[in-house]
């Protein structure tokens, strides 16, 4: 496979590697795809050739590399709160589901944590109100965080505080306590 010509090491390196990932099998594997790209587009630009395509890492391509794309991938129509998904599962499930994390990934350009800018295609998905003290799996209840601010949202040595704006997107912001954990 030859690289692409022109740009930095960095990004002919990564469309390398994009095209070797589009290309690997997947008759034989395990339950789920080897990689999920979720591409967020205005259904009529895509085909008038406008705007921009959001992936779910933060990055922005062209409607043409999305349409190519998506010749060798399945295309997930994203509805948020539709009845085609089961996005909000209270307490019957105790972790998110895939579709969930996909709805989250349309949200979120980053980890939740205030001033991270860990994608949040690379996220663990928080529980607002613990599952564990009667919290539920719910979309609304979800927070996405990086590994390292999910640790320290589980951490007693630091307390989070969760603000939700009026898009409904959520904040953390962490601060390590000061006395013992309490």
């Amino acid at each position: 496979m030859s690289l692409p010509r022109g740009g930095d090491w960095a990004r002919r390196h990564g469309k390398a590697l994009a095209e070797l990932v589009e290309h690997l099998p997947t008759d034989h594997l395990h339950g789920k795809v080897a990689a999920t790209v979720v591409v967020t587009i205005d259904r009529d630009d895509l085909f008038r050739d406008l705007g921009v395509a959001h992936q779910d890492t933060g990055e922005d391509l062209t409607a043409g590399e999305a349409r190519r794309l998506a010749c060798n991938a399945g295309v997930l129509p994203v509805v948020l709160a539709g009845a085609s998904l089961p996005l909000d599962l209270g307490r019957q499930a105790r972790f998110f589901t895939e579709h969930q994390r996909v709805a989250v990934a349309t949200r979120y350009d980053t980890c939740a944590a205030h001033g991270c800018d860990r994608p949040a295609a690379w996220s663990e998905l928080h529980h607002e109100d613990p599952w564990a003290t009667g919290g539920r799996s719910d979309l609304d209840r979800c927070v996405p965080l990086c590994g390292f601010h999910h640790r320290r949202v589980h951490d007693p040595t630091y307390e989070a505080t969760i603000t939700t704006d009026a898009h409904g997107i959520k904040t953390v912001r962490l601060r390590q306590r000061e006395g013992p954990p309490g």
